[in-house]
């Protein structure tokens, strides 16, 4: 998407304590990516993990479990995230 789109997605699933279900169900229905099948599920992230783009990683990092990214350039796709765990490095 682009990024007005996906900063209006985020916009729509914003605040503390996002609700995992209503980010799955946006995410199926407006993600380009093959993950929109799993309402948006990746694996995890690790900060060392070059396969993901930095500034994703980076973002991952920062934003607070429960909390989604902010819309993030990964090329020429727009991408938020919702953090739903963080493990233990």
């Amino acid at each position: 998407p682009s990024e007005a789109e996906a900063s209006a997605v985020r916009q729509r699933v914003s605040g503390p304590n996002v609700d995992p279900m209503v980010f799955a169900a946006i995410a199926a229905e407006l993600s380009v990516d093959e993950s929109s099948q799993r309402g948006g599920a990746i694996d995890p992230v690790a900060e060392e993990d070059t396969s993901i783009p930095a500034a994703l990683r980076r973002a991952v990092a920062e934003t607070p479990v429960g909390s989604v990214t902010p819309v993030v350039a990964t090329g020429e796709l727009f991408v938020v995230a919702l953090i739903e765990s963080r493990s233990p490095a």
